[in-house]
């Protein structure tokens, strides 16, 4: 790779394999260097921004993660992934309404992204904005019915309004859909402890425990 770099500035793909390789080896501050060279050699590509931007959230370099995810943004208005890593790395920042804005922009853009759908439901639960976060994970799972995540989030934003039946309903749904998904039978546990049933809380902690 280095050699075919050597040879011809123009072969960017020899650098997009070789800053891919440095990051499957974890070698970042390499792979850096090399999507910062390939930035240079064309400033208008927004896949190199997004792969520079990528090795940076990998270091933990957020704030210059935000910075190339924008950029791409800007290059590539319609890219909804860009906008999701965008939201990604700013909700890593604790920039929760930064976040939520991409979310709400990239479901303008493509109103059947149960990704974005389900992060900004995400958001608003951080936010304590439960209502939101519940049609959020509502509308994802209507989207896809087999997003697990969607149903134990809808559980946990259930179970911090006090709805315990409807959360203990979330999460036999959950199971109905996998059995094994390893957080339902924990979930389950906490809440019949909150509602004083010690001994389906007990069973559904060993449950935890066995899955």
């Amino acid at each position: 790779f280095r050699r075919a770099i050597d040879m011809d500035k123009g072969l960017k793909e020899a650098y997009f394999s070789m800053g891919e390789i440095f990051l499957r080896h974890e070698l970042y501050d390499e792979a850096i260097r090399i999507f910062r060279d390939l930035v240079a050699l064309d400033p208008t590509d927004p896949r190199a921004h997004m792969s520079l931007a990528s090795a940076y959230e990998m270091k933990g370099m957020i704030d210059e993660a935000v910075n190339e995810y924008a950029e791409a943004v800007r290059l590539k208005p319609e890219d909804v992934s860009a906008l999701i890593q965008l939201g990604d790395a700013k909700a890593k920042n604790n920039n929760l309404t930064g976040a939520l804005e991409d979310y709400t922009d990239a479901i303008t853009k493509n109103i059947n992204s149960t990704e974005a759908y389900f992060k900004r439901g995400l958001i608003y639960t951080r936010l304590g904005n439960y209502s939101m976060a519940e049609k959020d994970f509502l509308k994802t799972i209507s989207l896809d019915r087999l997003f697990l995540a969607a149903h134990n989030n809808l559980a946990v934003i259930h179970y911090k309004e006090h709805r315990y039946a409807l959360a203990l309903r979330d999460c036999q749904k959950l199971l109905r859909i996998n059995a094994k998904y390893p957080l339902v039978h924990f979930n389950m546990g906490v809440i019949y402890e909150t509602i004083g049933d010690d001994q389906n809380a007990r069973k559904s902690y060993h449950r935890a425990v066995q899955e």
